[in-house]
């Protein structure tokens, strides 16, 4: 039987991430490593079973057979390895204590701030003086670095190699050879082939603080884990 397309995707990727502390075996743990992506699709329901042992594997993997094939075993152990997804209620409780923790340290900061510009008030007069003086006295030797920087870079731009002078180092680097990734995105629907080559890295997480007079802020409930 043919392998079905959106199952060859999924074999297509390798180096799932195995957790260092399942008690697997070292057939199991490559059992995982290079089958893991696949076996989570189905197990998610991402991909459907295209035979009865897939279909027994989804069964498995979601606590309704008893694991009995060397996949099912493997998949079995490196799941139960796996840290557990943190309840909503444990999210909100967590994200009300960086926001209050937060909020207490921005507070801080603030005091500091107004204690600092207290103090500057005193002294602003001399620290303007200071700063017109060395202004002055920098300008022009700032230009005219910035004016032999840009001889040098064009100089070794010309040669095409990196030129070194006791502390000065000006490297020279071929341009880089970038892809148009929408371009080959479309190309890879008509030629699937070149999908063989194509890997997927960790899920990326990001954190960002809102400010409450955002419009419209997601309502904070432990049910949405907001």
């Amino acid at each position: 039987m043919p392998t079905p397309p959106d199952h060859a995707e999924w074999l297509r990727r390798d180096d799932y991430p195995v957790p260092p502390a399942a008690p697997l075996t070292d057939a199991e743990r490559r059992i995982v490593a290079r089958f893991g992506h696949w076996m989570e699709a189905l197990t998610r329901g991402t991909i459907a079973p295209a035979t009865p042992d897939q279909e027994h594997f989804v069964l498995a993997a979601r606590g309704m057979e008893d694991p009995t094939s060397a996949f099912e075993i493997a998949w079995d152990k490196a799941r139960q390895a796996a840290p557990a997804a943190p309840a909503p209620a444990t999210l909100f409780a967590t994200a009300k204590h960086l926001e209050e923790t937060r909020a207490a340290a921005i507070a801080i900061r603030q005091e500091d701030v107004s204690r600092r510009l207290d103090i500057l008030a005193k002294v602003q007069p001399e620290i303007d003086a200071l700063d017109a003086e060395m202004s002055a006295r920098l300008k022009p030797l700032e230009a005219e670095i910035a004016r032999l920087e840009e001889l040098l870079k064009e100089g070794v731009r010309a040669t095409g190699k990196t030129y070194r002078h006791r502390g000065i180092r000006v490297t020279y680097a071929r341009g880089r050879v970038t892809f148009d990734n929408k371009g080959l995105q479309q190309y890879a629907l008509a030629h699937p082939d070149v999908n063989q080559f194509r890997k997927v890295g960790q899920p990326i997480i990001s954190l960002r603080y809102v400010s409450p007079d955002d419009p419209k802020p997601p309502p904070a409930t432990a049910a949405d884990g907001e």
